[in-house]
């Protein structure tokens, strides 16, 4: 292996220090990501249906609109309802509202839940989602709107919002909540070397990660792959190098094994931790085996080489129909062999069996031209056969008559 190709390689000591390859999903606090009376929103008072038409694009400038915090409203002594406001809202407009709600990776299940009198429009990156009506005084958690999945980005999302009052009180409060994903950081391998190099199959187990909602973590082997071709010299011969048959989800075989001309294989394991409602984290955890156990003696990920452990995927197997056996016992039970029919020569015999009298019947292929025999040459003439019974007859090399001998070319006369 050229060292040019090791510049960006991983080093894993032979003695089990890993490097933990790259999380795509790490988790912050669980918790509403937006709670009830949050501060930071962009508002804007208009008459009912005015405002900008736009004010729910994700590129929308709200520089021009006002700072406040949840709830909006207006309360209206006669309705004596158990309410509020922090920022007011006059009765029979509108109220137009924007802000940023960030998620991290793998974020699922966000819901929007809204106290709201009356009406509202909830949009989610610019694309309306829903609406919700709500009469009387406004019960928080009455309306919930959830977000689908193909709307929501890792890291900022726009969440905008039209509110419309019909008389009387107003009110409108919001709380976004989400499912975040596990955190890989702390999934590692119970192996971290392979040794001795028997080319035998060990099985890892990967274990760890965690939930911030403390919910329960499945951890599955994704993924296999290693620095090293699958059969290369010095190695066993062996194929393939991984292997998960019958084991758990977080369990796969690694075969102890690496070129002898190499400086030791590293197997990097795909992992991905999911929790109960589904959001997930990956990551990749090294394993090696070294050349040898000299001491200092290191493992080198050549991270330009990508080979899949448990081999190319098997081809299906081709159309086959079954092909008779002939057996000299008529009552004999036969068994039938399968015979791939992938292409099919003429002549193979076709045969038919019964209790009785077997019968075979057979197509012959055409018979082959019969060789030609060579030509004489005044040098070199084959003796005739002897007839059947004939006295053997003493032979004498025949020489051609001069008449036989071929004409030389044309030249000078003599």
């Amino acid at each position: 292996m050229s060292r040019i190709a090791k510049v960006l390689a991983v080093v894993v000591s032979l003695f089990g220090a890993v490097v933990v390859g790259s999380v795509s999903a790490t988790a912050t606090a669980p918790g509403p990501i937006v709670p009830y009376g949050a501060a930071g929103y962009h508002y804007q008072q208009v008459p009912t249906g005015g405002g900008p038409a736009a004010f729910s694009d994700v590129a929308f400038d709200d520089g021009a609109f006002d700072v406040g915090s949840a709830p909006f409203g207006q309360l209206a002594a006669e309705f004596d309802c158990d309410l509020t406001p922090a920022t007011t809202w006059a009765s029979n407009t509108d109220l137009l509202v924007r802000r940023t709600v960030t998620l991290p990776a793998g974020a699922t299940d966000v819901v929007v839940r809204v106290a709201i009198d009356n009406d509202l429009e909830l949009y989610w990156n610019g694309t309306l989602v829903d609406t919700v009506a709500h009469a009387g005084c406004a019960e928080y958690g009455s309306g919930e709107v959830t977000i689908p999945g193909s709307l929501v980005t890792a890291g900022d999302n726009v969440l905008a919002v039209r509110a419309s009052d019909h008389g009387g009180e107003t009110f409108l409060d919001l709380e976004v909540t989400a499912n975040f994903a596990p955190d890989c950081a702390s999934v590692t391998a119970d192996q971290t070397t392979l040794w001795p190099p028997n080319h035998g199959f060990r099985v890892v187990t990967v274990e760890g990660g965690t939930d911030p909602e403390d919910e329960p973590v499945a951890l599955t082997v994704s993924s296999v792959t290693q620095d090293e071709p699958l059969d290369s010299t010095a190695d066993g011969n062996t194929e393939p190098d991984a292997d998960r048959a019958d084991l758990p989800a977080n369990q796969v075989r690694l075969r102890a094994e690496r070129s002898g001309d190499g400086d030791g294989r590293v197997y990097r394991i795909g992992v991905v931790a999911t929790d109960s409602a589904g959001a997930s984290c990956s990551t990749v955890i090294p394993v090696g085996v070294p050349h040898d156990q000299r001491a200092g003696a290191s493992i080198i990920d050549t991270t330009a080489i990508v080979v899949d452990s448990f081999g190319p995927p098997t081809s299906p197997p081709p159309d086959r129909e079954t092909a008779p056996v002939v057996t000299d016992d008529p009552g004999e039970t036969v068994e039938v062999q399968p015979r791939d029919t992938g292409s099919k020569p003429t002549g193979v015999p076709v045969m038919t069996i019964n209790s009785e009298t077997p019968t075979t019947t057979r197509t012959s292929p055409p018979a082959p031209p019969e060789p030609l025999a060579p030509t004489p040459t005044p040098d070199t003439i084959a003796p005739a056969p002897a007839d059947q019974g004939a006295p053997a007859r003493e032979h004498r090399e025949q020489r051609p008559s001069p008449r036989n001998t071929p004409t030389k070319a044309a030249g000078k006369p003599r």
